[in-house]
């Protein structure tokens, strides 16, 4: 076996030897030390990524929750808002009413436009009672379970209303569904030298059914004149019947003569 030594002089005949793989292996190790160090930093911001990771994701959770409280303070701003004009309108009335929430929509035969409230037979509901929301008259019991009700809403094709004028107390006129948003108006009678106008505002003549003065809608079109004092017309409904939520039904009409309410602008 043959061993060399060597002794590390610059005059060692390995000495060049070392220079040359020096030469060789230098940007080598260089590189690969660097690439080392970088390695080595990237694995070191691992923890910060997941730690913005981590922020980002509780910065989300915030937002929603904030979202949801904002959305919840609408709602129940919006469900105050509601309870006072339905105490207005009970009070104007001077009826006994339960208050209710709708809880499903869709058609109960052999009507097609309806809504299902949260009250029934157990809180005084019967058929053929009156219902309103905040803005005014939205359609009256068809159908009515121990806790449960049906109502056909007053655009119901089977729906028919007697109303008047608000600023003709002996008008007297009837409003009928059409299936969509709107009432059919037919004014069979016009007194006081009113007259039949876009913008007219409607109440319920009052009945068995319906408590008398309940704002029902406003004159949208006068579609024709058929001659004498019969005038047929276009009603837009002042409730909103695609977003209802508070309601109530009136369980007692008026114990005194109805003070009949300004209706909606």
């Amino acid at each position: 076996m043959l061993a060399v030594v060597d002794r590390g002089g610059a005059s060692s005949p390995l000495a060049a030897l070392r220079r040359g793989a020096d030469t060789v292996f230098g940007p080598v190790q260089r590189s690969v030390g660097g690439a080392a160090g970088s390695a080595g930093r990237a694995l070191g911001a691992l923890p910060r990524i997941g730690s913005y990771r981590a922020d980002n994701e509780r910065l989300q959770r915030e937002n929603d929750e904030l979202r949801t409280r904002l959305l919840q303070q609408e709602g129940t701003q919006a469900q105050g808002q509601e309870l006072a004009q339905l105490l207005a309108l009970k009070q104007a009335g001077d009826y006994t009413s339960v208050l209710a929430r709708v809880v499903g929509y869709g058609g109960f035969q052999p009507f097609e436009q309806t809504v299902t409230l949260d009250v029934g037979r157990g809180d005084g509901v019967q058929e053929g009672q009156t219902v309103t929301a905040g803005r005014g008259l939205v359609g009256r019991t068809v159908q009515v379970g121990e806790r449960t009700t049906v109502v056909a809403l007053l655009t119901d094709p089977t729906f028919s209303v007697g109303v008047r004028l608000n600023t003709a107390p002996r008008s007297f006129g009837l409003a009928r569904g059409q299936g969509q948003r709107a009432l059919g108006f037919r004014l069979v009678e016009l007194a006081d030298g009113a007259a039949l106008q876009v913008g007219a505002a409607l109440v319920t003549a009052g009945s068995d059914t319906f408590v008398a003065g309940l704002p029902v809608g406003r004159v949208s079109s006068v579609e024709s004149a058929s001659g004498g004092s019969v005038r047929t017309a276009t009603v837009q409904p002042y409730v909103d019947l695609g977003g209802l939520d508070l309601v109530q039904v009136v369980t007692e009409g008026p114990r005194t003569a109805a003070r009949v309410p300004a209706p909606p602008r």
